[in-house]
């Protein structure tokens, strides 16, 4: 939400709500908990000479030609590498702060957040594309391209039944919406941007009925979320020095290809470590080449799980040893992480049979995102004398205000269900063998996982199970 300058004080973040879960009947109801952890990210704002500069299609040397992002190899890769090092930096950030079991969209947020860079101005502006670029050469119209390319990618997967319908293998929204107090003043530049790459709709809303607004929004939230999410927005939050809320909402739903055997779920022990352990559901199946892709290291274990059709994903990273999240996490970034997942979407293994003991779970999180974004770098924008927004508006001086991400990832025999929804107030076929290497995959320990779409190599959700 963004918030205008007037505002003496910003309003207290409401308590968190806890995520409603599916039916016992089609999802696990294995309790954790929600999830942070450490890292601190400098960022040194450059003199902009362009500072002040409203027309997002004015030249500058920070907006360079429009590349065609699908064709272009080389910037796709770092594309794809910015964001893993955003998801990976989030994923530490969220570990460091509560290293408990978590679950999030890095894909949510990083729209969410390109939306806000669009508007944004001066060192706002800077150490917003910090997050979104990480330490990669790329112009603001290859990021707005890049969102655009997999907006539209995305929109192309089947989304249409209510329920959790095994006649579609596989389904996935995401959706951008702007609610804009009446009479509130955008700028047609970004109205323009928000609408072309970003599919956004804006509604133009009356702050005069709190109650009403905030079910209205909430109901947007709730339907796109499959009923999963709700309360995104709060009474106490509506005001008028409220003129925007920018919403981002993401729902996958997955089968396996090749789906667990309910009969063969059997009750264990996950070692959270040496002196702690909690009883889990763990589903099992021996796996054979088709219906799993594998690779290791010499620490790690990385399964890649197909969903039908073989587009998305799911790859866990497990330590060979008992390690904490924490030092699971520290040695990675976005370039390590795109080519461990290479590796495995890649592997040939062919005369590998694994051994899989895989966790059923839910995990929910509401996370507080100026508490994650701020040390990650993001400063400026939250703070009401720095913050330029310009970009959006030059009526009222506006920064952001109260943000937050509800998430909520099951896995079960059938397949996987994962939501997200993003608040920010703006304030003011294969070779036959005749022997097998049979690997044993036991997710009995601290691991993480991801939820990927393979083509564009996208993190849309992630989490961590401890």
């Amino acid at each position: 939400m963004v918030r205008t300058r007037r505002m003496a004080a910003e309003a207290e973040p409401e308590k968190s709500q806890d995520a409603p879960g599916p039916s016992a009947k089609n999802i696990s109801e294995a309790s954790i908990k929600n999830t942070r952890r450490d890292r601190k990210t400098a960022v040194k704002a450059k003199s902009e000479s362009e500072e002040g500069d409203n027309d997002l299609s004015a030249p500058s040397k920070k907006r360079g030609k429009l590349e065609n992002i699908k064709n272009d190899e080389y910037q796709f890769k770092l594309q794809a590498q910015a964001q893993m090092s955003f998801a990976i930096d989030l994923l530490k950030e969220i570990t460091r702060q509560k290293p408990e079991a978590m679950a999030c969209s890095p894909f949510s947020l990083s729209a969410s957040l390109a939306i806000l860079h669009a508007g944004a101005r001066g060192r706002t502006e800077e150490e917003i594309g910090s997050l979104l670029k990480a330490k990669f050469d790329l112009q603001d119209d290859q990021i707005h391209s890049y969102f655009s390319y997999l907006l539209k990618t995305f929109s192309d997967v089947n989304f249409r039944s209510p329920e959790y319908n095994p006649i579609q293998p596989v389904e996935l929204k995401s959706a951008n919406k702007l609610f804009v107090k009446n009479g509130f003043e955008m700028l047609d530049s970004f109205k323009d941007l928000n609408k072309d790459s970003y599919q956004g709709m804006i509604e133009q809303v009356d702050l005069s009925d709190k109650k009403k607004l905030a079910n209205h929004i909430n109901r947007w939230a709730n339907k796109t979320t499959r009923g999963l999410i709700k309360n995104v927005v709060f009474e106490s939050e509506i005001s008028q020095d409220v003129p925007m809320f920018l919403l981002n909402a993401t729902c996958f739903v997955g089968f396996w290809l090749k789906k667990f055997n309910k009969e063969h779920t059997k009750e264990g022990d996950f070692i959270i470590h040496d002196k702690e352990r909690k009883k889990v559901d763990f589903m099992h199946k021996d796996a054979s080449y088709g219906d799993f892709q594998y690779h290791e290291t010499d620490d790690l274990q990385v399964l890649r799980m197909p969903y039908k059709e073989n587009t998305f994903a799911a790859y866990t990273i497990l330590p060979k040893t008992h390690r904490s999240i924490e030092n699971l996490l520290k040695d990675f970034d976005g370039s390590k992480i795109l080519d461990l997942l290479t590796q495995t979407k890649d592997a040939q293994c062919g005369n590998v049979k694994v051994d899989i003991k895989y966790p059923k779970f839910k995990v929910t999180a509401d996370l507080n995102l100026d508490e994650i974004l701020k040390p990650l770098g993001m400063e400026t924008a939250f703070d009401v004398s720095k913050a330029d927004f310009t970009g959006i508006s030059t009526d009222v001086s506006l920064h952001v205000g109260n943000s937050q991400q509800k998430a909520y990832i099951a896995m079960d025999e059938k397949g996987t269900v994962a939501v997200a929804a993003t608040k920010v107030l703006i304030m003011c076929g294969c070779c036959m063998y005749d022997t097998y290497r049979k690997v044993q995959f036991y997710a009995d320990h601290p691991f993480s996982y991801f939820i990927v779409h393979d083509p564009t190599m996208t993190i849309l959700f992630a989490g961590t199970f401890t």
